[in-house]
């Protein structure tokens, strides 16, 4: 799949390359190959964007979610409110891809299954599940990682951003 930046990813290997070097547990970035690496970040991309956010697209025709008009949240770190400029992809949205692809990376086989549990008895007095697959779950990998999640989290229309509104 060939990445093409603002179209299909929000960055590029190059740029992962150089986010990845101060990180710990990269070893799977780190021996992929430059074609697995392009299309775990247009994967990653996809499935950030998929995802409601704060704001409104700068262009109805633009190909990803971001950049964005109008889109401001509450920073927990600084105590601040902030405002995105029209034409900015925010750092939290391309870490988070950063974080999609690794976590793509290093989960092929799971991830790409994301297997939903089905469970053949669920019981309530001493909890007891059992799978159709005789795991109990435990072997289900989420497909979003928890870090990009996170990442995003205050640009999230249910986290409390987006537009409000006052009655009197």
């Amino acid at each position: 799949m060939a990445l093409i930046l603002s179209t299909n990813s929000y960055t590029t290997a190059d740029d992962a390359d150089v986010y990845f070097e101060t990180r710990l547990g990269t070893s799977a970035w780190d021996v992929a190959s430059e074609d697995d690496k392009d299309s775990a970040l247009v994967t990653a991309s996809l499935e950030i964007d998929d995802n409601s956010f704060i704001g409104y697209v700068t262009d109805t025709n633009q190909a990803l979610a971001w950049p964005r008009s109008e889109a401001s949240f509450y920073n927990k770190r600084t105590g601040l409110n902030e405002t995105f400029d029209e034409d900015e992809v925010p750092t939290q949205v391309v870490n988070a891809v950063f974080e999609q692809a690794l976590h793509i990376l290093s989960n092929t086989d799971a991830v790409a299954s994301a297997p939903s549990v089905n469970y053949e008895s669920i019981s309530v007095g001493s909890i007891s599940l059992s799978d159709s697959n005789g795991t109990n779950g435990s072997t289900t990998v989420s497909k979003v990682s928890k870090f990009s999640r996170k990442l995003i989290s205050p640009l999230l229309v249910t986290s409390g951003g987006g537009s409000w509104w006052r009655s009197n």
